[in-house]
């Protein structure tokens, strides 16, 4: 084969080579901007917003936490869910990390939720102390991770930021004091 019909000692075969290099170059950029949640054959991201945390274990140099996650499924086919990883970010600094191997299949445009355990270190748990010292009671945060979807290699990313409005209440049917989150914001 000839590049316009002059070939000098394989000279050719190089400006092939660099055409053939350029193009697979641009496919996989393209297939790049596209996104882990187009390979596995969604329109969107899954959307997950914190609707409620509470403390389950506190010892010294770990705690633990139960979050209530909802899921949100904007796309017409169903979410068939065995794995999540997730990081709980607290104004700007992580705050807890967990994994959960519930299954769950999530209906096209349906949505659930899920309890989900997370875990912070002392350090982390001292971040967020000092952190809420200084809070006005608006707290900025972040759920970030990635969902394994049943028959499908990729894993698909999530990511949700709000604000919450921090309130102590004493619920009386319950006789103890709790954290509630109320989402005031989301992107």
């Amino acid at each position: 084969m000839t590049y316009l019909g002059i070939c000098f000692s394989g000279y050719c075969h190089k400006i092939f080579a660099s055409i053939h290099r350029r193009w697979i170059l641009l496919a996989l950029m393209v297939l790049g901007l596209s996104g882990c949640t187009g390979l596995a054959g969604l329109d969107e991201p899954p959307r997950i917003n914190l609707v409620n945390i509470r403390p389950v274990n506190i010892n010294l140099l770990e705690q633990r936490y139960l979050i209530t996650a909802r899921i949100q499924n904007p796309n017409p086919v169903p979410l068939a869910i065995v794995g999540l990883e997730y990081r709980l970010g607290i104004n700007g600094k992580s705050f807890a990390d967990g994994v959960s191997n519930q299954h769950v299949t999530i209906a096209g445009y349906g949505e659930k939720t899920l309890d989900l355990g997370i875990r912070s270190t002392i350090m982390q748990m001292f971040e967020q102390i000092k952190g809420l010292s200084e809070s006005t009671g608006q707290v900025a945060y972040n759920i970030q991770g990635h969902l394994r979807l049943r028959d499908v290699s990729v894993k698909v990313p999530f990511e949700h930021r709000g604000e919450v409005d921090l309130r102590f209440t004493k619920d009386p049917r319950k006789h103890s004091a709790e954290l509630y989150f109320q989402s005031i914001t989301a992107s």
